[in-house]
């Protein structure tokens, strides 16, 4: 016979243990059919040794050892690419901060020009008092009306510039919210896969 059978009591119905790997089971029955099939007297060639004795006994032992490996690399692997989503989150980050610096920078230019415009809107109006009382009721109508349109325009255009501004903010701190949520989620992950 191939191998000794030499398994204990309770096993020896449902598998064969091989005494030089004792992790290593067989189910009887293949273990039976293959050692009396493949007997060394049966065996021809130095092929057939090597393919049904020796191979099988190298390879299954290894087969073990080559999936722990492949799970530890899977799992390796997969942390690695945990680490490189949490970095490109991250750098979003730092982008959408960099948007709000610009941000918060435009609106104090446009609280600047809100102020200056304001300065500018009282000194036209003690102009306007001094050059509009020599001067017809019609005319005086007429430039206080272009007067009021020229500053219809521009506070529209401010309103316009601070709506903008505020919907930019809103969107920039909803995706700021967004990535910090994804490098936590992607920080649990990673503490599953240490665990």
């Amino acid at each position: 016979m191939l191998f000794p059978i030499m398994p204990q009591v309770p096993e020896l119905l449902t598998s064969y243990r091989f005494p030089n790997f004792p992790s290593l089971h067989l189910p009887l029955s293949l273990f039976l059919t293959l050692s009396i099939s493949f007997s060394f007297s049966s065996l021809q060639t130095m092929n057939e040794l090597l393919y049904f004795v020796v191979l099988p006994m190298v390879c299954i032992p290894l087969a073990s050892l080559v999936a722990a490996w492949t799970w530890r690399f899977a799992s390796k692997f997969h942390v690695w690419m945990l680490h490189q989503s949490i970095d490109a989150v991250r750098k979003d980050i730092q982008s959408y901060e960099a948007k709000m610096t610009a941000w918060n920078k435009d609106l104090i230019e446009l609280n600047a020009e809100v102020m200056a415009e304001d300065a500018e809107a009282q000194a036209r109006k003690q102009q306007l008092q001094t050059i509009l009382q020599g001067m017809p009721a019609a005319e005086q109508a007429h430039i206080l009306h272009s007067e009021a349109e020229r500053r219809k325009y521009r506070k529209d255009e401010f309103v316009k510039r601070l709506i903008t501004l505020m919907g930019d903010r809103e969107y920039i701190g909803r995706m700021l919210m967004k990535q910090a949520e994804k490098v936590e989620a992607l920080d649990r992950k990673v503490n599953q896969y240490r665990a």
